[in-house]
């Protein structure tokens, strides 16, 4: 049976916006809750989704080649995503970690956090100097991903 290998990463991506159209219904209830401003600003969602779905492809394609000859290179996977956890302001403001605008460029989760935020918390217009930076280095992650995954993916047989 011939399995396109693109499907498999696909589906762990849908699997994922699955869960995020689930916990964002559970967020809309709450936010109705809570009386959190329903502004035009919501309507740049979708950019900042589509963002995510770039990188994390991108991430995705690497990460699937990665595992194929370094075996233990999810526990160092554990360790790396529990520290952009808490370098980027999800449990705590921007300004306490990025005051200067340079730091956060070197960032590019930070400024989609930082947009949602500001979208759909604050009810604020988003930095799109951000959103246009964050794109950026999503299409190259995504760009180095198909790379290295047409280059080194061919050989997944062997390996396994």
């Amino acid at each position: 049976i011939k399995i396109n290998k693109f499907n498999v990463i696909y589906s762990n991506i849908i699997s994922g916006l699955f869960t995020l159209l689930f916990n964002s219904l559970v967020f809309s209830i709450v936010a109705i809750f809570f009386d959190l401003p329903i502004t035009k600003n919501l309507l740049f969602l979708p950019l900042i989704i589509i963002n995510l779905i770039i990188l994390v492809l991108g991430v995705n394609l690497i990460l699937s080649v990665l595992h194929l000859y370094l075996r233990d290179f999810q526990h160092f996977w554990d360790i790396f995503t529990m520290a952009v956890f808490w370098i980027n302001p999800i449990v705590y403001s921007e300004q306490l970690i990025y005051d200067q605008k340079v730091i956060l460029f070197l960032n590019p989760i930070a400024g989609m956090i930082i947009n949602m935020h500001n979208a759909v918390i604050f009810g604020k217009s988003m930095d799109f100097t951000l959103l246009i930076w964050d794109l950026l280095f999503a299409f190259i992650v995504l760009l180095i991903g198909i790379i290295v995954f047409n280059k080194y993916s061919k050989k997944a047989l062997e390996i396994i």
